[in-house]
C-alpha cells in the first residue's frame, strides 16, 4: 500500500464523499498491474487516517465506517477471484467488475 493511494482515497472523501464508489473504479483503472489487496488496504489506512483526524464523540466518524464497508465489499470480491486464480491484480479485478459485479461502476 502507498501513501499516495490513501491520501487519494481520503481526498476523494472529504471533497466528494457521494462518488467513493466511482472513485475506487477509477483508482483501479490508473494502476492496473497493482496488487488488487493495496486498494483494500488504502481504504483500510484512509479509514484509520479519518478516524484519527475528524474523529466525533469518541467514535469512529461516518466516513471510517463508509470506507471500512467498502474495504470489506472490496475483499469479497479479492477472495472470491482469489479462489480461482490466487491474489488478483487491480486488472483481474477490473475485469470482473465488468462481468460479474459492478457496484464498484454504478453511481
Amino acid at each position: 500500500m502507498s501513501d499516495d493511494l490513501v491520501a487519494d482515497v481520503i481526498e476523494v472523501m472529504r471533497t466528494r464523499p457521494e462518488e467513493m464508489r466511482m472513485a475506487i473504479h477509477a483508482l483501479a483503472e490508473r494502476d492496473p498491474d497493482r496488487p488488487a489487496a493495496d486498494l483494500a488496504a488504502a481504504l483500510l489506512g484512509a479509514a484509520e487516517a479519518v478516524d484519527h483526524t475528524l474523529e466525533k464523540e469518541g467514535g469512529p466518524t461516518g466516513e471510517a465506517l463508509a470506507l471500512r464497508r467498502m474495504a470489506g465489499l472490496l475483499r469479497e470480491d479479492i477472495a472470491q477471484l482469489a479462489e480461482a486464480s490466487g491474489p488478483p491484480s487491480l486488472a483481474q479485478l477490473l475485469r470482473w467488475w465488468r462481468s460479474e459485479d459492478d457496484l464498484f461502476r454504478r453511481l
